[in-house]
């Protein structure tokens, strides 16, 4: 391998964070719930669809999961976004925005730092779903 391959190649695994690739590779909330208090889906430009479900006891989020068909940066953002809300209060939640979830990840890079702003955009919209129901 050239010189100058060799340093793009190392120059794509630096976008990635251990934890962006861990949370990408290895969702941890994954998956759909029966039931949810809230529910949001939203489709970004991108056409990625995120759906988040949120579970709610007491005033605080116990349970967050999404689905998504998006990529692995798409997966990372929405199992952050599902993490950061875990045992917060619903106002609480409306403060993870795309740079929390950026900053939680340690970095995305630029052409992927939507997918954590479709992540906080499907998170308030499922926070604000459980406020009208409730």
């Amino acid at each position: 391998m050239k010189e100058s391959e060799n340093a793009t190649q190392k120059s794509r695994w630096m976008f990635f964070s251990e934890r962006t690739l861990d949370y990408g590779m290895n969702p941890a909330y994954y998956g759909d719930m029966d039931r949810p208090d809230g529910h949001a889906r939203i489709t970004g430009f991108c056409k990625d669809t995120v759906d988040i479900y949120l579970r709610v006891r007491e005033g605080k989020i116990e349970e967050a999961k999404f689905i998504t068909d998006g990529c692995l940066y798409s997966l990372a953002a929405c199992n952050a976004a599902s993490h950061l809300a875990i045992g917060k209060t619903l106002h609480q939640c409306l403060s993870i925005d795309q740079r929390s979830i950026i900053e939680h990840l340690n970095g995305l890079p630029d052409d992927h730092a939507h997918c954590a702003l479709l992540a906080a955009a499907t998170l308030h919209k499922a926070v604000i779903d459980y406020v009208l129901k409730n």
